[in-house]
């Protein structure tokens, strides 16, 4: 019998929403259904196709990133070599006709656009790197490991939950103790991995639209720059 009253104790309080944990807090700043639903799940579920997608595109550009810093340091290389023939042509006599006064502001320019490009070179490389730290390494791994938490934690509270309820009736005391308290102990953890996916996914979702533009805004100005 005591066993039956705390399999019910239990159900009832699964059943509570998460302000028994403090959840108003968190609907104050993170704009979502935190409590434990299948809204809840969805939009878990939502906020990672979306970040899967931005990680997809976001290593696209990365690849173009790459490909454009090449491109650059191998005209600023072409550049430098081809200023180098015409210094050494008309510095040494062999044009009398034209003389290394008159070819030099030509070459001073070139050695000016030169050096603009490896600038815009080290510019492609600074932003791709921080864009390689913030967001490969950091936010979407971040974002994968907490949805794998919070899945993992869900389900071990599933599972601790259908022990529990599973036991018969007339159970030994410390049987029911023991399930008893693997199932709070789960549901605790499951708990906490929601309200760290919640963190993970809200700080996702307001830093990604800025930080987006501010990539292709400092693309801009790089090339204005020039």
């Amino acid at each position: 019998m005591e066993a039956a009253q705390g399999q019910a104790a239990v159900a009832v309080e699964e059943r509570q929403p998460l302000e028994a944990f403090g959840a108003g807090a968190f609907k104050r700043v993170f704009p979502m259904d935190i409590d434990d639903t299948p809204l809840f799940s969805a939009r878990v579920n939502e906020i990672g196709a979306n970040s899967v997608k931005a990680r997809e595109k976001l290593q696209v550009m990365l690849a173009g990133f790459k490909r454009y810093k090449e491109a650059l340091s191998a005209l600023t290389t072409a550049q430098a070599a081809f200023g180098g023939c015409l210094r050494e042509l008309y510095d040494g006599g062999v044009a009398d006709d034209v003389g290394a006064e008159d070819v030099r502001p030509f070459t001073d320019a070139m050695a000016d656009v030169t050096e603009y490009i490896k600038l815009l070179s080290c510019q492609m490389d600074d932003m791709s790197q921080r864009l390689q730290t913030s967001w490969m390494d950091g936010m979407f791994g971040m974002l994968r490991d907490s949805h794998k938490q919070y899945e993992r934690r869900q389900a071990d509270m599933e599972d601790a939950e259908a022990k529990y309820l599973g036991l018969k009736r007339g159970s030994r005391k410390d049987i029911a103790d023991r399930a008893e308290a693997e199932l709070r102990t789960a549901r605790a953890l499951a708990v906490d991995a929601r309200f760290e996916v919640v963190r993970k996914m809200t700080e996702f979702e307001a830093r990604r639209g800025h930080a987006f533009l501010l990539v292709l805004a400092d693309c801009i100005g790089a090339h204005l720059h020039v």
